[in-house]
């Protein structure tokens, strides 16, 4: 079974916001977010369109500066934006995956700098 790229996408951009607004309240308040219906969805809502800005901000910047960045040359097709935003939400479930890692893995001593 194929799926298509937006859809694809789109369920990318909602785990990511699932994934960024667990992580928040993991680190923040020491529980998920699945404390009330009403919460879970206003913090998911807010995660998603944040990942989804930040994702086209991004994407306004590449495309304006393409020929600037490195492997970018004459020849080379530009990244469509689809395909940049499943890559910023990607971007955004790791780094997410890593602040937790970090949060729970450092030893407290070394968190006071």
């Amino acid at each position: 079974m194929k799926i298509e790229p937006n859809i694809r996408r789109n369920i990318l951009l909602i785990l990511s916001g699932l994934v960024v607004a667990n992580v928040r309240n993991l680190v923040q308040y020491n529980e998920f977010a699945i404390s009330s219906i009403g919460y879970f969805f206003a913090t998911w809502l807010a995660h998603y369109i944040a990942v989804a800005i930040v994702g086209v901000a991004a994407y306004a910047i590449y495309s304006t500066n393409r020929k600037k960045y490195i492997y970018a040359s004459e020849n080379s097709k530009p990244i469509e934006a689809g395909e940049f935003l499943y890559i910023i939400s990607l971007v955004a479930i790791i780094a997410s995956l890593a602040v937790l890692f970090f949060y729970y893995y450092v030893p407290k001593e070394i968190q006071e700098w």
